[in-house]
């Protein structure tokens, strides 16, 4: 018996994973995404096999998501059909089916959050090796001929682009932007887990640390709105999360102060032309077809995107509103809204400063469509695979 619950322990581990890789990893995400797709299919098809059918009520969500997703397709078929990002998002969908079917939000929350701390501490580990101290490269760090362009990497950390070293940590993810975002989702779970909890205080540090090596303007906005959800909550987990929450808006302070991360950016620094071009012209272009968009899974991307002197499209959620249109985009963060009220258990101003992270997030980078957002579609179950087994009622 011992064996077995370290076994299904394991497999907890595996399907959060894959639902970060999938959500971002690049090596898996970018690179590997057929492979990573069919792990989707055949670890969601082993939890439906072993612990249970999906709840009904996440089939019928599944299949009003897909409803939308093929009346898109449907009406904005003059501008081509990408069947690739079809297939991608409807694997993606099934594994979310099955996984937040069979398994607690809570529990979720912890294996996330462990895994991350693990990823953040490995990314420090490689950030200050190929970057601060430059050693020498990385175990297994070769040049990849990504999408995008060539890429210096290893499968466990990005280092950087043709440019050379991002001289920011990027961990697993595409880039440093990307990265903040599971470290301050994580955060945000780390300062909602009971006081008692063994490691809390070690795992808030850590990612604390790790947001701010990432050094990125909506990694530190994102970092100060998680900290001060913890502030502003009334959760009665005692006062050592909003005590080191005060502390890291105050180490932040400290390092922006002397950085000048945001600032600089706000004063037309790094990208900002670039994601004011995307943002404005992004939305602008959503605006002149609010109704059914332009098409999700479109071919004819460029094309649309010229119309605003647009070339790769940084903002992920009018990148969204391009595709699916305005209507889609209100109902489907309305829909994260009430996700995060539901499962949070925080008072209103915290699940408004956690909704607004993740709403920066999305205008930030790409993807707002991905499995780390999509989750909050979705209802979770109260048990845990074996014991969702052995429960009968699946409703």
């Amino acid at each position: 018996m011992i064996k077995t619950s370290k076994l299904y322990n394991r497999f907890d581990y595996w399907c959060v994973f894959m639902l970060i890789a999938s959500s971002g990893v690049y090596y898996m995400q970018q690179l590997n995404m057929p492979i990573t797709g069919i792990l989707l299919i055949v670890t969601g098809l082993l939890i439906n096999y072993f612990y249970g059918h999906p709840l009904r009520k996440n089939l019928l969500k599944l299949m009003f998501i897909l409803g939308i997703i093929f009346l898109n397709v449907f009406l904005n078929a003059r501008n081509g059909i990408n069947y690739n990002g079809v297939i991608i998002v409807c694997m993606q969908l099934f594994f979310l089916l099955e996984i937040t079917s069979n398994m607690s939000f809570e529990k979720f929350q912890k294996i996330f959050l462990n895994i991350m701390v693990f990823e953040a501490l490995l990314s420090v580990c490689c950030f200050l090796w190929v970057d601060v101290f430059s050693i020498s490269n990385l175990p297994l760090q070769k040049w990849e001929m990504a999408p995008t362009g060539p890429v210096n990497m290893a499968p466990y950390y990005i280092v950087g682009w043709t440019a050379g070293p991002f001289g920011r940590n990027s961990g697993w993810f595409g880039e440093p932007g990307a990265h903040q975002i599971f470290l301050n989702l994580a955060l945000v779970f780390a300062l909602a887990q009971d006081k008692n909890q063994r490691g809390r205080v070690f795992k808030i540090i850590v990612l604390i640390i790790t947001v701010i090596t990432t050094q990125s303007t909506t990694g530190y906005m994102c970092l100060a709105l998680a900290l001060c959800s913890s502030i502003f909550s009334s959760r009665k987990f005692g006062n050592s999360g909003k005590v080191l929450a005060i502390i890291g808006l105050v180490i932040l302070y400290y390092f922006e102060s002397s950085m000048e991360i945001i600032s600089d950016k706000m004063a037309g620094g790094g990208s900002y032309i670039t994601r004011v071009n995307d943002t404005y012209g992004g939305y602008s272009i959503a605006l002149s077809s609010p109704i059914i968009g332009y098409g999700m899974y479109k071919t004819n991307t460029a094309e649309i995107y010229a119309r605003e002197g647009i070339g790769t499209i940084s903002n992920g959620l009018a990148s969204m509103a391009i595709g699916f249109g305005i209507i889609v985009v209100l109902f489907y963060l309305i829909s994260i809204l009430f996700g995060i009220k539901k499962y949070l258990n925080a008072t209103f101003f915290s699940v408004v400063l956690v909704f607004a992270m993740i709403i920066f997030c999305m205008n930030a980078e790409g993807g707002a469509t991905l499995p780390i957002y999509v989750l909050w579609l979705f209802d979770w179950n109260t048990c845990n695979f074996r014991e969702c087994n052995q429960n009968s009622i699946r409703k």
